[in-house]
């Protein structure tokens, strides 16, 4: 698995959105317009074996590496195609979705039901999940093994060292604990913004907002998010074989995607709009069952790429639908991270900046309740945890801190009626952080 992590970071979280569109679909001619002036047609993205899309991931590589120079890159590059083509339909031998698959065949297991892995190797997925979306590995493996994602399926990773297992069983207490960072907010935030059908709505317009800090080429990567967001609607269409798509919808479509102008873009989104709201209508009547579970977003994100994965397994997706896919995977790691704290830059302002981002798409009345309700979930789902310190910033009023104190308890209370397991007692105490600059 050397070198994986780094290879994943690379292809599927440093690389340019906007470079990715091949703006010229029908032409035979290399133009895909990179800013970098390099030149891959569509069919050639994603393709290890390609020299043109090989030149440029081993340029992207490089900035963020810079111990192997271009001839080492090559021979690992060689190297993990090979690996990965162990595993590979025989339709798609070279195309790096195979780094997941290649990743889901050696790494993980299932175990009583649970994704699983050896303890041994705890460490290099931490490695690869601070690169890119577990849920992917999930996905996959659940289509590799036809695992139905249902509302037990945990949010982490279990392990097989079974002597830690049971001392931790006895009952452990989370003393340090930030409410925004500690549930399932970066899925919430994904599944919002990208399933919004809004052209450029309040959640669009705070995402490019916090965009606009992160990265470069702000204005193409605003652009090619807003295609990201027809590209999972299309992408949900072919798991059904089209069969609620309208005639004209893909010559729209693929108008759309080649589009680099953004006043074009949304009058060709216009177009798009009445058919992706049909779509809308299809996701929310497929995916309804994981309606009332405080894992609702990640759950019904596995099960989406699951059914992809399922039909890339069979061969059964065109090179087009591999290549849009592909580009979705790699929008979906780009936004996660955006909302990640890494190591990166360490220091109190990035973890102010981290903690404040992490609700700013979400919005409505029980915004706090949405949140509440996913972080208990994590720890009642981890079954050991008996007692959590919040981390709270100083108020104003004695009323404030009632009502966020009043908030959570009565979530809790939820739960415990709800959770009938010996550790549903779960225990809550506060503390009050005297850096008023900390936003918890």
């Amino acid at each position: 698995m050397r070198q994986i992590d780094r290879f994943l970071r690379t292809i599927y979280k440093d690389f340019p959105l906007f470079e990715i569109f091949d703006y010229n679909y029908k032409s035979s001619s290399p133009s895909y317009k990179f800013a970098s002036d390099s030149s891959i047609k569509w069919r050639s993205a994603f393709d290890l074996k390609d020299n043109d899309y090989r030149h440029e991931v081993k340029k992207v590589y490089q900035r963020s590496y810079s111990d192997y120079n271009e001839d080492e890159l090559d021979n690992l590059i060689v190297e993990y195609s090979e690996k990965i083509g162990k595993y590979s339909p025989t339709k798609y031998r070279h195309n790096t979705l195979n780094l997941f698959l290649y990743i889901a065949k050696e790494l993980v297991f299932y175990q009583a039901n649970s994704l699983s892995i050896c303890f041994d190797s705890l460490l290099e997925w931490n490695g690869i999940i601070n690169k890119i979306d577990a849920n992917i590995i999930f996905a996959m493996k659940a289509a590799i093994e036809d695992h139905d994602i249902s509302f037990e399926d945990a949010h982490r990773i279990q392990h097989d060292n079974y002597r830690l297992n049971r001392l931790l069983s006895e009952g452990i207490s989370e003393n340090h604990m930030h409410l925004k960072g500690s549930g399932y907010t970066s899925e919430l935030n994904w599944y919002d913004f990208s399933t919004d059908t809004c052209f450029e709505g309040q959640k669009s317009k705070k995402f490019f907002d916090i965009l606009k800090k992160n990265i470069r080429h702000y204005e193409n990567e605003k652009l090619a998010f807003l295609k990201v967001r027809i590209i999972k609607f299309y992408l949900f269409a072919q798991i059904f074989d089209h069969r609620f798509e309208d005639s004209e919808f893909k010559k729209i479509f693929k108008k759309a995607l080649q589009s680099d102008d953004l006043d074009y873009f949304e009058f060709l989104y216009n177009k798009l709009k009445p058919q992706i709201e049909i779509f809308k209508e299809y996701w929310e009547k497929e995916f309804s069952h994981f309606n009332h579970s405080p894992r609702k977003e990640f759950l019904i994100e596995r099960s989406f790429l699951k059914r992809l994965f399922s039909k890339y397994l069979r061969c059964e997706l065109s090179d087009f639908d591999l290549y849009l896919l592909n580009i979705y995977l790699l929008a979906l790691n780009k936004f996660k991270m955006i909302f990640y704290q890494d190591n990166e830059g360490m220091g109190f302002e990035k973890f102010k900046h981290s903690e404040n981002i992490k609700e700013e798409l979400l919005g409505g009345k029980d915004l706090n309740k949405r949140i509440y309700r996913t972080v208990f979930d994590k720890y009642y789902s981890e079954k050991n945890v008996k007692q959590i310190e919040f981390r709270i910033a100083p108020k104003t009023s004695v009323k404030e801190y009632y009502k966020i104190i009043r908030d959570l308890k009565n979530v809790n209370d939820d739960f415990k009626k709800k959770i009938r397991i010996m550790l549903s007692n779960l225990d809550l105490s506060f503390t009050i952080s005297k850096i008023k600059m900390i936003l918890i």
